[in-house]
C-alpha cells in the first residue's frame, strides 16, 4: 500500500510559482513531502519571493541566492496519541 504524501507548500498555502530559476527555464523542481496525520503538522514554512521580485530578477544564481535552486524549509509539529 503506498504512503500518501503531501507536499508542505501545497497542504499550506499553495505550490510556490518556482524553486527554480534560470533564464531558459523557471518552474517548481523542489518539494517538502510528508504524510499527513493528526499526529504531524506543518507550523511553517521558508517564504519564496514572487516572480516579479528584485531577488530573483535576471535569474539564479545571483548575489542574494547562490544556487538555481531556492532553499525551501519547514518547521512541524509532532504530537504523540
Amino acid at each position: 500500500m503506498p504512503i500518501p504524501l503531501s507536499s508542505v507548500y501545497a497542504f499550506t498555502k499553495g505550490e510556490p510559482p518556482f524553486t527554480n530559476c534560470t533564464p531558459d527555464f523557471t518552474d517548481t523542481l523542489d518539494y517538502i513531502f510528508f504524510s499527513p496525520t493528526d499526529n504531524i503538522k506543518p507550523v511553517s514554512f521558508l517564504d519564496l519571493p514572487e516572480p516579479d521580485s528584485p531577488d530573483v530578477a535576471g535569474g539564479l544564481p545571483n548575489y542574494s541566492h547562490p544556487s538555481d535552486h531556492l532553499p525551501i524549509g519547514a518547521e512541524f509539529e509532532i504530537t504523540r496519541d
